[in-house]
């Protein structure tokens, strides 16, 4: 695993929960630049035949930045407390061939079971913004240090990979097109706002 910690392709691990055995588990490293600790958060992949705890992804996150362990859970209970939908958080206890690894924090994965869950369309167009100026901004023409940004390089699609992304791209330009005086309207048509706002709040607060 540590031969090429970028890698995304998933190594084959036996994971063991609570006497249940998952031998065909695939086990990666997650994430962007906290690859570089040597405390690094991991992702297990379970095969469709044999679920996690109906799961098909495990997020396990170091919290190498953080000392007490509790920003992450403490930031997920508090959006949970203002109505949003957000992922559930957990601490377990990892041990790599019998020995203690560590304590990690298990993140709920974001994907098709999640939208079920809170009665939005699974087949839905779902994205992870993954760049450093992926934030609703308009990437046409957009360099930093020579380098062009695109929106592909800046969102990751997680579902309908095969679509282009012309919804997000409509949506973005659309932020920037629409007059003031009628934008008002055009975010009650194309945002969930009320909830918008709950997660502006939290997210401050």
């Amino acid at each position: 695993l540590n031969a090429d910690i970028w890698t995304n392709e998933y190594l084959p691990a036996v994971f063991v929960h609570d006497g249940e055995v998952f031998p065909d588990a695939g086990l990666r490293f997650r994430g962007g630049r906290p690859r570089l600790f040597r405390k690094k958060s991991l992702k297990l992949d379970f095969t469709e035949e044999h679920l996690f705890q109906g799961r098909e992804r495990l997020n396990l996150n170091a919290a190498a930045m953080d000392d007490d362990y509790l920003t992450e859970p403490l930031a997920y209970w508090f959006y949970a407390r203002t109505g949003l939908e957000t992922s559930t958080a957990r601490f377990v206890r990892v041990e790599l061939n019998g020995e203690f690894w560590g304590l990690f924090i298990d993140v709920e994965q974001v994907d098709e079971r999640y939208l079920a869950k809170f009665g939005l369309d699974p087949q839905g167009a779902l994205y992870k913004a993954v760049g450093i100026v992926g934030s609703l901004r308009q990437l046409d023409g957009i360099t930093y240090e020579g380098q062009e940004y695109t929106y592909q390089s800046q969102y990751e699609k997680k579902t309908r990979e095969e679509e282009p992304y012309s919804d997000l791209i409509g949506f973005i330009n659309g932020l920037y097109s629409t007059p003031p005086q009628a934008m008002g309207t055009y975010l009650e048509a194309n945002l969930e706002v009320d909830q918008f706002i709950n997660y502006l709040v939290a997210s401050n607060l």
